[in-house]
């Protein structure tokens, strides 16, 4: 009865799944009580945003996975980064058909723009990035936004991973605490719920980095900034 996040690492070319339950949030300073209840959070509207960019074989998993989330209020937001690939720009096209989504086009600015940009556009309290190639199992949000709810004092949830297909492979994840997050991102940043207003006040993504870490920056500066 664990729910998970699927997740695709490009830079390995195979899939794994983001396995949450209630003991493995990640809560910074404290850590949640692992009992499973009915969420306070029903009226908190959630903004989970896609950023895209010529990945179309992945795109309709991933958005399917968002909107058939169990959690209510939200919105799914997907960003196209300028995608170029005849294939990438059918898939938009073919889920733009999808009920209770909305599609955003831009030039090509990369990960850290586009995900600023989701952060900007959103309407929701809370904040939630999936990339295009990973798919979310349907109670991770209600379970990760309800944390949120429940501790005054939590910014940010995660959880941990697992590969799926050629392997199962569990890539854990622990809390992001000093001196330790210094030499190791220590939470899987590509399935982070937020608040969204503390995700922008420590800056979101710094542009600066290069690809990939960049997240891992976030949430360094969300632990500096006492989040």
């Amino acid at each position: 009865n664990t729910p998970y996040l699927e997740f695709c690492p490009r830079r390995q070319g195979r899939r794994i799944e983001l396995h949450a339950d209630a003991r493995h949030f990640q809560a910074q300073p404290i850590r949640p009580t692992p009992v499973f209840y009915e969420s306070k959070c029903a009226n908190e509207l959630l903004s989970i945003v896609i950023p895209f960019h010529n990945l179309g074989g992945y795109l309709e998993d991933c958005a399917r996975s968002a909107i058939e989330s169990d959690y209510s209020p939200k919105e799914v937001i997907i960003i196209d980064d300028g995608s170029t690939e005849p294939h990438s720009i059918q898939a938009l096209e073919n889920v733009s058909r999808l009920n209770g989504l909305r599609i955003i086009h831009q030039p090509n600015r990369g990960l850290c723009y586009t995900r600023n940009k989701g952060a900007e556009l959103a309407r929701g309290k809370y904040l939630a990035f999936l990339d295009a190639d990973d798919t979310v199992e349907p109670s991770y949000y209600s379970r990760a936004v309800d944390v949120l709810t429940r501790y005054d004092n939590v910014s940010f949830v995660g959880c941990w991973a697992q590969y799926f297909g050629e392997n199962d492979e569990i890539w854990p994840a622990f809390n992001p605490e000093p001196p330790y997050l210094l030499a190791h991102n220590m939470i899987n940043s590509s399935a982070v719920a937020y608040r969204r207003s503390d995700f922008i006040k420590a800056g979101g993504n710094d542009p600066d980095f290069i690809y990939g870490m960049e997240d891992y920056e976030t949430i360094i500066s969300l632990v500096k900034n006492g989040f």
